[in-house]
Parts: structure tokens; C-alpha cells; sequence
């Protein structure tokens, strides 16, 4: 099953917004039952520290999956997002060991 990138951008102005949707965006993403699985993902940050921007990287058979994961996100019903994108990864190198050690690392 191929790993997905899906970044975004906040519409200026919407960090309130952010952050009362955040909640259900969270709860939203860590579920097992959507056409696509969140493997990490993190808010992007501007130059002030504040969240401006989404990125996951989803696993999921078809970037159609990834679609509607995206389309079913609180993030997306509350329309804040300025733009966005999907790309499909290739397989790298073994991120096992990266991911264990940071979750070893941040406790």
C-alpha cells in the first residue's frame, strides 16, 4: 500500500478557526475506519510560531482514498485551507528505526 503526502495552507487569518476545529481534526485523523490511515503528520508553523499549514503522510491504496479522507477532515468542512496538495511517496529508506528512536526521544 503506497504512503501518501498531504500538505496544506491556511486561508490568512483562521488561526482561531484552527484552532477550535483542531479537536475534531485530531480525533478525526487517528481514526482506522476512513479510506486512508495517518501514518505522522504535524501542523506547520510561521515565521511567528503560530499554525498555518497541515502535512500527513497517509497510507492508502489510491490517491482517490487520500481524497476523501482530505474531503471528510473537519479542516476541510471548516474551509481552511488557502491550498493543497497530494503526492505519493516512493519507497526510501526504513523509517522504523527513525520513528522509534524520536518516540524513544520525545517520552
Amino acid at each position: 500500500m503506497p504512503l501518501w503526502l498531504f500538505t496544506a495552507r491556511d486561508k490568512r487569518g483562521r488561526l482561531e478557526n484552527r484552532k477550535g476545529t483542531r479537536p475534531t481534526h485530531r480525533d478525526y485523523i487517528t481514526r482506522k475506519d476512513l479510506p486512508a490511515e495517518m501514518v505522522f503528520g504535524s501542523p506547520l508553523l510561521d515565521e511567528n510560531g503560530d499554525m498555518n499549514g497541515t502535512w500527513l503522510v497517509l497510507l492508502a491504496d489510491s490517491k482517490a482514498d487520500v481524497e476523501a479522507f482530505c474531503a471528510g477532515d473537519p479542516y476541510s468542512a471548516a474551509d481552511l485551507f488557502e491550498t493543497t496538495e497530494i503526492r505519493q511517496l516512493a519507497p526510501g529508506f526504513d523509517w522504523t528505526p527513525k520513528v522509534e528512536d524520536l518516540q524513544a526521544r520525545l517520552g
